[in-house]
């Protein structure tokens, strides 16, 4: 290998005998890593060890990268909390059975009943925002007396607007005609305050 005659280690050295030395202990280490010897302006220089130095901003600029779209993920994650389902039986013919909340099971209750039993847990998040839905799905009773049960029920319902005082329970309501209400609350349906057009006394018919 042969000294390029456009380059040089920098400034010529006076001694012409160390200027030798130079190039041949460069281009011994070149052989020995099997890295082939570049001429960079006017200086040589180990291509590997070239390229090792430039690629190695680029490298922690992807990591930087990396570690900030993770850390946005995380961050946009959704926090969720875990409500005990309860439901509460508004026709008068039928029993609910198979009941769960967005895959969440529960018993379900019989005809003009319910609040009895409080089945852990379905996940909601723990705050509101417009438009929140859950799935509702269902089965209703057959028997020798009845007639045939109508057919396997699931609908979507959109969740009424709570606040943090709310997370207690996730209260189903069942009306004939398959309509299903939805609320959480840490209220039982007998207490004062629970909503009046879901209570006992109100009208079968969700509106």
């Amino acid at each position: 290998m042969s000294e390029p005659s456009n380059c040089t280690f920098g400034p010529r050295p006076t001694a012409e005998l160390d200027t030798n030395a130079k190039f041949n202990a460069f281009k011994q280490r070149s052989v020995e890593s099997h890295s082939p010897l570049i001429c960079s302006g006017s200086v040589f220089v180990d291509r590997e060890l070239s390229m090792t130095t430039l690629l190695a901003p680029l490298r922690w600029l992807a990591l930087a990268l990396m570690f900030a779209l993770g850390s946005g993920a995380c961050s946009s994650k959704e926090k969720t909390v875990g409500l005990e389902i309860v439901d509460y039986n508004h026709t008068i013919d039928r029993s609910i059975y198979n009941l769960s909340v967005n895959g969440a099971g529960a018993p379900g209750s019989g005809p003009r009943s319910g609040g009895g039993s409080f089945t852990c847990c379905v996940q909601i998040p723990k705050i509101w925002h417009p438009g929140m839905k859950v799935k509702i799905a269902w089965e209703y009773q057959a028997g020798d007396i009845l007639p045939p049960p109508p057919p396997n029920q699931a609908v979507e319902v959109e969740v009424p607007q709570y606040g943090p005082n709310d997370l207690g329970f996730f209260a189903v309501h069942f009306y004939p005609g398959h309509k299903v209400k939805v609320l959480v609350t840490r209220l039982t349906i007998k207490h004062p305050d629970y909503p009046a057009d879901l209570r006992w006394e109100a009208s079968t018919t969700a509106k």
